[in-house]
């Protein structure tokens, strides 16, 4: 494996290294073999942030998903670039026009799913930076807005068998009273 085998290898894994292990063990046998520095993968995790927001410009269709592994990826830097939390910012407030479900798998990217987790995913990113949390306030607040629209749409997805309201209401409530819980943990 060359280092830019390498790269391409890590960047495809969001620099984790548990799945690098367990999904492609030879593989990452050969990756460590190249004692990449740990400077070197921040960077590469960097770039592949970069390219993340830049996926969301050009299809912006992707963006929950690619939200979710940008706070993934933030989450394994130790040291957060004074842009990212901004550019996160924007491409949140770009998804509170997405429709309510992803707007649902958001708001779990940004509290996390677990309830027993200390960190609150997303907002957890925020902690040192608080002039940003007002705005991160509003975003969210926006993010948990349930018009009518939402529930035509949810009611729709219950009509013809593919979703259940109750099940994605349960699923609206919980998340919005654990994204409050964070950023009441957080914004204080």
């Amino acid at each position: 494996m060359t280092r830019a085998e390498g790269e391409i290898f890590f960047k495809r894994f969001h620099g984790h290294h548990y799945h690098m292990w367990h999904d492609e063990p030879a593989k990452y046998k050969e990756y460590r073999k190249l004692h990449i520095t740990k400077m070197t993968e921040n960077k590469w995790r960097l770039q592949k942030i970069s390219d993340l927001f830049a996926d969301i410009q050009a299809e912006p269709a992707s963006a929950r998903l690619r939200i979710g592994s940008i706070i993934d990826i933030m989450h394994a830097l130790k040291k957060i670039p004074k842009d990212l939390p901004e550019q996160l910012l924007d491409a949140l407030d770009f998804a509170t026009t997405l429709d309510i479900r992803q707007r649902i798998l958001i708001m779990e990217d940004m509290e996390g799913r677990n309830d027993k987790e200390n960190n609150n995913a997303g907002y957890a990113l925020f902690r040192s930076r608080k002039k940003d949390y007002g705005r991160l306030h509003d975003i969210m607040a926006r993010m948990m807005e349930l018009s009518d629209k939402d529930r035509d749409d949810i009611d729709c997805l219950t009509a013809e068998g593919k979703i259940g309201w109750t099940d994605t209401y349960a699923r609206y409530l919980r998340t919005a009273d654990r994204c409050e819980r964070a950023e009441a943990k957080y914004l204080i």
